[in-house]
C-alpha cells in the first residue's frame, strides 16, 4: 500500500487487525505514514462494503512533523452485515476537512461476520 497524497505525505502501508471481526468488536486499521511538508492534517478512515456503503469513520490528527504510524479503531455499528469492507484512507485539512487525495484500500480488506 503505497500511495501519495498531494505534497504532504505518503501512505507506506495500511493494513487491518483482526482480518475477521463480528458485530459489537471493532476493526482497527494500522497506517504508517511519510510526512512531505508540516501542516495541520487529519486522516480520515471509512470503512465501506462492496457497494459502495459507508459504515462507519474515524478521523485523528496525522503528525506531519515525523515519520509514524497510527491506529484507526471503527467500531462496527448495530445492524452492519456480515461481508467484506475495504478501508477508504483520506488526508484532510484539518480547519475545513477538504479532502487532498483518497486511497481505497483493496488490500486492506476485513470481513465481518
Amino acid at each position: 500500500a503505497r500511495a501519495r497524497f498531494t505534497d504532504v505525505a505518503w501512505l507506506i502501508d495500511a493494513a487491518f487487525q483482526p482480518r475477521q471481526v463480528k458485530y459489537p468488536e471493532s476493526a482497527f486499521l494500522y497506517t504508517a505514514w511519510q510526512p512531505l511538508s508540516t501542516g495541520d492534517y487529519a486522516g480520515l478512515v471509512t470503512l465501506v462494503d462492496d457497494a459502495g456503503i459507508e459504515w462507519v469513520s474515524v478521523m485523528q490528527p496525522l503528525n506531519t512533523a515525523q515519520p509514524g504510524e497510527a491506529l484507526y479503531g471503527l467500531a462496527l455499528p448495530p445492524g452492519i452485515p456480515p461481508g467484506t469492507y475495504h478501508a477508504r484512507v483520506q488526508i484532510v485539512r484539518a480547519a475545513d476537512e477538504s479532502a487532498l487525495g483518497t486511497w481505497a484500500a483493496t488490500a486492506a480488506r476485513n470481513g465481518v461476520s
